[in-house]
Parts: structure tokens; sequence; C-alpha cells
């Protein structure tokens, strides 16, 4: 459902929730990414971070190399439905979600900042 490339890794998202890491060169697969309950709705990657939405309302943030997961974007403010799109940047992960919100995140801490848009 989801799929990114950086020229050296593939990364895919599946719908048996997991997302798993790829060697371009090899074909092998380096990481399978566990934690999400629902499919993989979006997905970013850049410079080996991969921020993934998912459609059990969570998204989370992973370093592709040693396979971890850094933060998990959720508490009483995370969204209340599916994860519909995401990109980041060096300081902020920008989400979207079928409840009517864009939200706001610290991509190094996790926290909530707010929502940019509520309907």
């Amino acid at each position: 459902y989801s799929l990114q490339f950086d020229g050296v890794h593939v990364v895919s998202g599946s719908l048996d929730t997991s997302i798993r890491v790829w060697d371009v060169e090899s074909g092998s697969c380096k990481h399978a990414l566990m934690g999400h309950q629902s499919l993989t709705s979006g997905m970013e990657l850049k410079d080996n971070i991969l921020v993934s939405g998912n459609a059990d309302s969570t998204v989370k943030i992973w370093d592709i190399i040693t396979g971890q997961c850094l933060q998990t974007l959720s508490g009483p403010n995370k969204h209340q439905s599916a994860v519909t799109c995401l990109h980041f940047n060096k300081k902020f992960v920008v989400t979207s979600s079928d409840d009517g919100t864009v939200k706001l995140w610290d991509v190094k801490s996790g926290e909530y900042i707010r929502d940019l848009v509520s309907l």
C-alpha cells in the first residue's frame, strides 16, 4: 500500500501491518518494522529516517538502518481516524487524517505542537 525508494533501500508498507526495509543491491530484507495495527497509509523516507502513517491513526518515526522505532506520535492529541498524508523535515512532521485535522509534531521528541486545521 505504500512504497519509498532512496536509491539504496526500498521500503514497503503491507496489508499484514509490517513495513519492510529492502536492500536494492542484494534484494534482501534488512528489517521488518513492526508496531502498527493496520495498513500503512503513507510513508516518507529521508536520510535513513522513515515516517509512517497508518490506518490505526498513529504515526511512527523509524531509523531504517537500526530498524528501531524512534517515536510514536500519539497521546491525547493523536488523530482519531486513519492518517491520510504526511510530510516531514528536520524539525517538524505534518500529518492529516480522515478526522478532518492537520497536525504539527516535533520530529525529534514526537511531541504534539498544535492543530493546523480542524474541521
